[in-house]
């Protein structure tokens, strides 16, 4: 089973990894930018740029946030 995460700002989820970046530039666009994440350029993967603090663990066995 792959973790999920909720969102920070807004508590939505459970988020897949890869699905936190769509979340994030529909439901909070600039949030991003203004945290200095990078959503685009050289990198394959835009989800590993972005700060940990928009990154919150959920699902089996995680306390809740």
């Amino acid at each position: 089973m792959s973790q999920t995460f909720r969102c920070s700002l807004c508590g939505a989820g459970p988020l897949k990894r890869e699905d936190i970046v769509d979340h994030l530039l529909k439901v909070h666009p600039g949030a991003g930018e203004k945290a200095g994440a990078r959503t685009s350029g050289p990198t394959k993967s835009p989800t590993k740029t972005l700060p940990v603090e928009y990154w919150v663990a959920s699902g089996p066995g995680l306390p809740k946030g």
